[in-house]
Parts: structure tokens; sequence; C-alpha cells
């Protein structure tokens, strides 16, 4: 082909740890529903994360451009980047399930090298419910009124309203409608505080809901995207609930966007990654500054993208397409200004590089270790299980050829995309993600086919049995307002 396919030797790419015996401090940020042409680091026409881009830009940082999600959807991704396996051995799709005992966690292999650990999370699909707080010395989780007051001390509670014009999309009685990354960033504050007191390394996994729907972000932010259009707040935010409240309607074609809506919503999304990139930046100067007993590796990336109107679509619904799949991922500290900006990278790689430097303990682990190896291409899954008599329901007309089948996964090289599901086989040569070509480049689908069948023999059998989650009353509303059909 026009490439090769089998995972080729690429001497030191990456080296994240330290000397050994000394490891440094981990921090992992995950922002949600980021996609990568949307930033900064990919020329996006709006300066939308000039924080993340400084942080980068330093003399210990790096982005790298072909970082790809495992999954289209929080609960898989973010699974993967806890366990560092693939969302088919691990068993987690979009909507259900934990993950399997059999698995160790990230800071379960971490803590047999004396890290403590800790993780902040709003989203409900990273929680105690889906398992993936095991390991962890401290988790919090505040997706509700009840959590957040009592996850959260009051002086943080009182901070964050006094300033809300700043941190809000104004006076709401939903929790939904308030970003919160300013508590996420208050309480890794205090955390790293506690943390430092300790000669032992630590692992800070944070979880930033937005720019996730609905795209409320604060009123700064709001203002310096809508002057462009000449669109009052008033207008956007009734546009970007309407959308929001009708979001099946609009994926499953009984509605469609108008030009103006899809400029609205594109608008209030950039301003939430602008405004969520402003909270990362905050919170790298705050940890940066501080006196610690070790170097802190940072990764900022994010566990999936969005589509914004492309393909009648918008959220993380139903297609394996590049923006869905291809993430930001910027990395500073120690080692990292070793890796290649333009390498093929999924985030179960740094999971086995990082794991495998400092506990040795990689025999679980299915990515590539980057110190050593390069990818050829990338398998992203789907994760959703389709119940089309649901979205039949929504609009009888939805016509369900219009997306592929169960089991849909993509293996992906840097020229071409293969989307292969139990109904049928697509072949794109990229950047076009619409013109079939699997029959006029039949040589190139059987080789694509043949490697993820492949995968799929090894990588992509279960590892132990996934556990049904057990999500509270209070998460299952927090899903149902963030959009998603929930039992």
């Amino acid at each position: 082909m026009e490439g090769t396919l089998p995972i080729t030797m690429y001497p030191c790419v990456l080296v994240l740890a330290m000397e050994a015996g000394h490891h440094p401090n981990i921090v992992w940020i995950v922002i949600d529903a980021l996609r990568a042409d949307h930033t900064t680091m990919d020329g996006y026409e709006r300066n939308t994360t000039p924080n993340i881009q400084a942080i980068a830009d330093e003399a210990q940082g790096t982005a790298v451009s072909n970082c790809f999600s495992h999954a289209i959807a929080t609960r898989p991704s973010v699974s993967s980047m806890l366990t560092g396996v693939y969302p088919s051995a691990h068993g987690v799709n979009m909507i259900e399930n934990a993950i399997p005992s059999e698995l160790q966690t990230v800071p379960e292999l971490l803590s047999e090298a004396g890290y403590q650990s800790v993780a902040i999370s709003r989203n409900s699909h990273v929680s105690r419910a889906t398992g993936l707080h095991r390991g962890f010395d401290e988790f919090d989780w505040f997706g509700s009124v009840s959590s957040l007051l009592e996850t959260v001390d009051i002086d943080i509670l009182l901070k964050y309203l006094l300033g809300i014009r700043n941190h809000s999309v104004g006076f709401s009685t939903d929790l939904v409608d308030h970003s919160i990354a300013y508590i996420v960033n208050e309480l890794a504050k205090r955390n790293i505080r506690r943390l430092n007191q300790d000669a032992n390394p630590y692992f800070m996994f944070l979880h930033y809901l937005g720019p996730h729907d609905p795209y409320l972000p604060p009123i700064p932010y709001q203002e310096r995207y809508l002057a462009d259009l000449g669109v009052d707040r008033k207008t956007a935010i009734q546009v970007v609930n309407h959308v929001t409240e009708h979001n099946w309607e609009y994926n499953t074609g009984k509605l469609e966007l108008t030009e103006e809506e899809s400029e609205i919503l594109r608008a209030m999304y950039d301003a939430e990654v602008a405004y969520t990139d402003a909270c990362v930046g905050e919170l790298f100067d705050f940890i940066t500054e501080q006196d610690s007993p070790n170097e802190t590796l940072f990764i900022i990336t994010a566990d999936h993208g969005e589509l914004l109107g492309e393909r009648n679509v918008i959220g993380h619904e139903f297609h394996l397409d590049d923006a869905l799949l291809n993430v930001p991922l910027v990395i500073h500290g120690p080692g990292s200004e070793h890796v290649q900006s333009d390498a093929l990278v999924q985030h179960i790689d740094l999971v086995k590089t990082l794991v495998e430097d400092i506990s040795g303990e990689v025999e679980q682990l299915q990515g590539v270790d980057l110190v050593s190896d390069e990818r050829d291409w990338i398998v992203s899954e789907r994760c959703q299980p389709l119940d089309f008599d649901d979205l039949t329901d929504i609009n009888p007309d939805f016509d369900p050829s219009s997306i592929h089948g169960d089991s849909m996964r993509a293996l992906r090289t840097r020229e071409f995309k293969l989307i292969r599901s139990a109904t049928e086989t697509d072949l794109y040569k990229l950047p076009d993600e619409d013109t079939d070509l699997s029959e006029e480049r039949s040589e190139i689908t059987t080789q694509l086919r043949d490697e993820l069948e492949q995968w799929q023999e090894t990588f992509g059998q279960p590892i132990g049995t996934a556990r049904k989650a057990n999500l509270s009353a209070d998460m299952k509303q927090q899903l149902t307002d963030l959009g998603y059909l929930v039992d």
C-alpha cells in the first residue's frame, strides 16, 4: 500500500518518566467532548485554547496532532484510560456497565510504586457507579446539587457564588447549566497543597465536563464570541436550550438545524472551550508554582470529540468521524520533548509507557510502548448499543440504513480509514469521510479488514466480565440532562 500496517520499531519516541527510583507527579486532565480541530493547536480560526497552546510551546511541552480516542463516549473512553485496554476488552459501552473486577486500574498499578492518587469528576460516567474510583485514595464526584454540597467545602462554594458571573451562565437552579470548572480547580488545589507535603509522587485525574452539551459558557465568554454574530445572549441561550431539549429529534432527522442555529451552537461551544482552557491554564500555573519534592508531568487531552451539525448530528452519536475521534493531546514535563508531534497515539499508549517505566506492571496493558514502538494504525469503537425502535419512535421516518449497525469499529492509518460493522464495510481516503472506496480500492479494503479482524481476535477479546453500573437517581438524572437516553 501506500504504507505498511504492522507496528514498527522507532527508538526513543517518548520518555515520559524520570530516572529510575525518582518518579514524577502525574496530572492527567480530560476535557469532555473537545475535538482537536476546534483548538488553537490545530490552527482553528478562533483562538480557543491559548493557555494549552502556551503549555505546549514551553521547553518541556509538546502538542501531538494525531491522538485518537478509543471511543466516541466518555464511559468507554475513560475506562480505557484508567485500565490501559481497548473498549472491547473492558466491555464498558456508552450507557451501560462498569469495568470488570479482573482488570486493575492505573491508580492501583501506580500505588505499587508508592503513588498517592486523587480523582475529581463531575460526570456520572466517571464515578463509583462505573468502577472508575477503584485504586484512588480520594475520589470526588459531584453531578447533582446534593453531591456538590456533600463534596465541596463551604468556603469554595461561597467564592464560586461571589464570582458566579465570571464562572457561570448566570442565575439558574439547574446544575447542568453551570460549568463548575472553577470548583474542580479549587478542589484540585486543595489536594495539591496536601499531596506536596509528602515525598511520594501523586497521580491526579481531573475530568472537566465542559464543553459537553448543553453549550452554556460563562457570560464573558458568551459575549466574546456572540458579538461577531450579532446575536444577543438571550437568543443564543434559547437556541442552545431548544436544541438540547430536542437533541434526538435533530439527530434522527425530525428537525433540521438552520444556518443561524448552527453558527450559534459553534460559537457557544467554542466559548465553552475557551473558558475550560482558561481554567486549565490557571491550574497549570498554580501547580508549577508550588514547592513540590517531585517534578510534574502534565497530560492534557479529551475523551472524545463532538459533532456540531456534521452528518446532521449534534453531540457524539452514531459515527466514527475524525471530528469525534481526533482529540487534542498536550504533554508537558520530564521527557516530553522526545514526543513526536505527528506520531499516531492512543491513550492506552500513554498508560503503557508510564506504567511500564514506573512499576514494570504491563501484563494487562494493550497499548504501544512509545519508548520503543510506533503505531501505523489506530482502532476506535462506537461502543453504543443501538435500539432502532427507540430512534423510529422519535422519528417514524428515520432510516436505520443511514448509520452503521452494531459492532462498529474504525481502523485508521494516516491515509485511509476502514469502518466496519455487523452490516457493512466502508473505506475512505482521508480527509474525505463521505466517499466510500471499498470496491474501488478493494486491495486496501481487504488488507485493512484483515488487520482489524486480527486485532479483534487478540486485543478485542473480553478480559473478565463487565458488571452492571449502579447509577443513583441523581446520576441518572444528570445523564438525562446531558442528552443520554437512560433507562
